[in-house]
């Protein structure tokens, strides 16, 4: 039984003749990609390429010397010989896919929170602009009412318009 490090749940069973069958591919997909042919491999384990060809098609078991030199000249290690390395990846992948996901959600997150921070920080900027430009335009008026001569009789409106100016004045302080 092949069990996931994560949750130990079982994820496989296998009997023997499964696991030997796919020992069997494994390696017989690996000879063929290392460019070895069943008469190669039958050399490298002293024996015939018809005992070699048992052993390829499930007929002979092999003994654990045997496990271990298929791993030697296939430059594989037991856990791949075995198939267990792609239970694993399985599991480490979809753990890899989910942790990828996560990374590339805070990105976006993160992005996103810049995006909005830069964008602030420019309004920011613009209103401080356009305050100190209305606040001088503001000064420039108040000092041209200031400036006017008023009728004797028209001082209330120039009180008034005074009181206008120093009220928005307090507002455009910081």
């Amino acid at each position: 039984m092949f069990l996931s490090s994560r949750n130990h749940q079982s994820i496989s069973v296998l009997s023997a003749d499964a696991l030997k069958k796919r020992v069997a591919e494994k390696v017989i997909q690996l000879r063929k990609l290392k460019g070895f042919t069943q008469a190669d491999m039958a050399a490298k384990f002293n024996m015939s390429q018809v005992a070699y060809a048992k052993i390829e098609n499930c007929k002979t078991d092999i003994n654990l010397e045997k496990t271990f030199l298929f791993c030697e000249i296939l430059e594989i290690t037991l856990i791949e010989l075995f198939g267990l390395d792609q239970v694993m990846s399985v599991h480490e992948h979809n753990l890899v896919s989910e942790l990828t996901e996560r990374i590339i959600r805070q990105e976006n997150s993160q992005k996103e929170k810049e995006m909005l921070n830069s964008l602030l920080v420019e309004k920011i900027k613009r209103l401080e602009t356009s305050l100190n430009q209305i606040s001088g335009e503001f000064n420039q008026a108040n000092n041209l009412i200031e400036s006017i001569e008023f009728d004797p009789k028209q001082s209330g409106i120039k009180a008034m318009i005074t009181d206008i100016f120093k009220r928005i004045s307090k507002l455009l302080q910081p």
